[in-house]
């Protein structure tokens, strides 16, 4: 079944392919191509990372959900629709990125600049095809004028914590963000240090206010740890870059 979350996706990722390939470079960000006029370095990146984010996102999930899917091998394969963890696209699209980087021999930190805005994008772009699919949803029972009535995976509809909400609302900032800093930040990779970072500030935070279900580990969500270990790797990120020149 092809659902709302799949659909918005789908139409994310084409946005971010065509702007990878088609925006003007000094648009893009701060990131810098050696051939950065040839759209199909910009493309062939973006693919890149698209197979290696779809990759990491369902296998993190799927161990995330071990007890339901490794007794249904066959659903492992069916990502179209949904179960995709945000923490594992991050490691699978960066592992990606630098595999693809040392082949065509171009800058990591470079190369990774120009995924800035297309990461905040659909971030954004996610966390609405999760309201309209009734995923990632925030905790039920809630009063108050922040309480939304949403439905649950399972059709339950309840007063809710509006996390898609917000989680549509932040990533929309963050890409303000971006426009507004991409000139200023250097050297290369602080822009897509920072996008990282903030990205998984904003994903710790609403951990913490989901009732999706998902693993524990240490009475925490497997979710909130995936978020701690890419915020560490932002900051870490951040730290290293701001001690070039």
């Amino acid at each position: 079944m092809i659902t709302a979350f799949s659909i918005t996706l789908a139409l994310c990722v084409l946005a971010c392919l065509f702007w990878l390939a088609w925006a003007s470079p000094d648009w893009v960000g701060l990131g810098t191509l050696q051939d950065e006029q040839d759209f199909r370095v910009r493309f062939d990146m973006g693919l890149s990372v698209l197979v290696g984010s779809l990759i990491g996102a369902r296998l993190a999930f799927i161990i995330a959900h071990g007890s339901y899917y490794f007794g249904r091998p066959i659903e492992m394969l069916k990502f179209w629709q949904g179960g995709l963890s945000w923490s594992g696209a991050a490691i699978g699209g960066l592992l990606a990125l630098l595999i693809f980087a040392l082949i065509t021999k171009r800058s990591f930190w470079s190369l990774a600049d120009h995924l800035a805005v297309p990461a905040a994008f659909l971030a954004a772009g996610l966390w609405i095809g999760c309201l309209l699919d009734g995923c990632a949803y925030g905790i039920g029972g809630q009063t108050g004028s922040l309480a939304i009535t949403s439905s649950d995976m399972f059709g339950v509809v309840s007063s809710r914590w509006p996390t898609q909400i917000v989680g549509a609302a932040c990533s929309l900032l963050i890409l303000l963000g971006v426009f507004l800093l991409r000139r200023w930040l250097k050297p290369a990779g602080l822009l897509a240090s920072l996008v990282l970072t903030l990205l998984a500030v904003m994903m710790l935070a609403l951990s913490f206010t989901r009732a999706d279900p998902v693993g524990l580990l240490w009475g925490l969500r497997l979710d909130m740890l995936g978020s701690v270990f890419m915020l560490l790797a932002g900051l870490a990120g951040l730290i290293f870059r701001l001690s070039k020149p």
